[in-house]
């Protein structure tokens, strides 16, 4: 692989002024293969039984190993390092890492993912699993991933081991952004009762060991179908989707795991999570989707959280009930229309609040009573003369 690349696969300065990567393992012709997340390209299997042993790969101006749907591959004892980006990139391919050292490469020790078949939209028919060959099923065992610029192991869209089990069985310290992380590719679906809310925004939270409310991932504005992701997010291209961080292994060896999500919508928090973890459904219940690929592995990816607003949906109210209603002073309720939804956890009944855009509520000035289907329904500060009588009780119209 002659000429450097950078973290997107795009050749850098001049292609014959040293290497690009150290070894490549490979059967598809490197211009048939877009080097850099996602790997896509034509999903034929890669060389078989391939052994790398005891190899110094060192100061390459791009990857140090590169495996690329490689079969029952074995790389012992290898040395990998001082190379400008990850040292050992591992895509789509079946086999174990043992006893090597990978240091003081710029970018992951070593980074592990699927083969994205012959395109980036994500159908996953024709993607290729990272697949470990050892008994233990951890993939890399007894090596030094050590002073690494990212993760010393970055794990991305793949079922895995457990981070904890793999640093455990390796020596992962002093990498400059932590031991070990697992990310899925994600994505946000919102909707009003079940129509699609474009233009809306999600803000997705981590859960878990995250400890804040502080929105960790934020979208740009909601497609046609209410599909969002960051700015720029195209359903059809992953390279455009989140990557939800599921585990990670600090610096300190502590383990953390982030699951389940929440969401806000509109910036106004809803009911409902999702766990990015390839299985699906799990937890029971959780809000949201998955697409086995490819089909028959057991591995659910392509994930979404269902950003779901009204009737039966996660912001229902408790339960996936419909909740009370609260109006601000004076504003008819036939004036309220599908803006943001709001959960108030002042009240004893986590009231849900719809809100016409723009508008400001005061819980201090707001009263409700909650009732069933038919009963009067109490109302604080009525414009004199009005009363609310009897209504169904359904949300307001989006």
């Amino acid at each position: 692989m002659v000429g450097a690349f950078d973290s997107a696969g795009n050749p850098t300065g001049d292609r014959a002024d040293g290497n690009g990567g150290g070894i490549a393992v490979l059967s598809v012709p490197a211009p048939a293969t877009h080097l850099g997340f996602p790997v896509t390209g034509p999903a034929a299997p890669g060389p078989a039984d391939t052994l790398l042993l005891g190899n110094r790969v060192y100061g390459n101006r791009g990857y140090g190993v590169v495996l690329i749907n490689a079969t029952r591959f074995n790389s012992t004892m290898d040395e990998v390092e001082w190379n400008q980006l990850d040292g050992i990139y591992w895509i789509g391919s079946s086999g174990v890492i043992d006893r090597a050292t990978v240091r003081n490469n710029e970018g992951d020790g070593v980074r592990v993912e699927p083969h994205f078949g012959s395109s980036a939209a994500p159908d996953g028919s024709d993607d290729v699993l990272p697949t470990p060959t050892d008994p233990a099923g951890l993939g890399i065992t007894g090596s030094d991933l050590s002073g690494n610029g990212g993760y010393g192991i970055r794990v991305v869209d793949s079922p895995w081991a457990n981070l904890s089990d793999l640093c455990s069985a390796n020596s992962v310290t002093g990498n400059g952004l932590g031991s070990a992380v697992k990310l899925w590719l994600g994505y946000a679906v919102v909707s009003w009762r079940g129509r699609p809310m474009p233009g809306a925004t999600v803000w997705l939270y981590r859960g878990g060991d995250d400890g804040d409310d502080v929105p960790d991932y934020v979208s740009g504005p909601a497609d046609p179908q209410g599909r969002c992701g960051p700015p720029g997010f195209d359903y059809g291209d992953v390279s455009t989707w989140w990557l939800v961080e599921e585990s990670e292994v600090d610096g300190s060896g502590n383990y953390l795991v982030y699951n389940p999500h929440s969401a806000a919508v509109n910036a106004a928090r809803i009911r409902g999570t999702y766990s990015w973890d390839g299985a699906f459904p799990w937890p029971a219940g959780e809000s949201g989707g998955a697409v086995e690929a490819p089909p028959g592995s057991g591995a659910w990816r392509y994930q979404y959280m269902a950003a779901a607003l009204g009737a039966g949906g996660a912001g229902a109210g408790p339960g996936g009930r419909r909740g009370g209603r609260l109006r601000p002073p004076g504003r008819s309720l036939g004036g309220v229309g599908a803006e943001a939804v709001r959960r108030t956890g002042e009240l004893d009944r986590a009231v849900w609040i719809s809100l016409a855009s723009g508008a400001a509520a005061s819980l201090a000035a707001l009263t409700v009573s909650r009732g069933r289907r038919g009963r009067r329904r109490s109302w604080g500060r009525d414009p004199p003369g009005r009363r609310i009588g009897r209504r169904p009780n359904r949300d307001p119209p989006p």
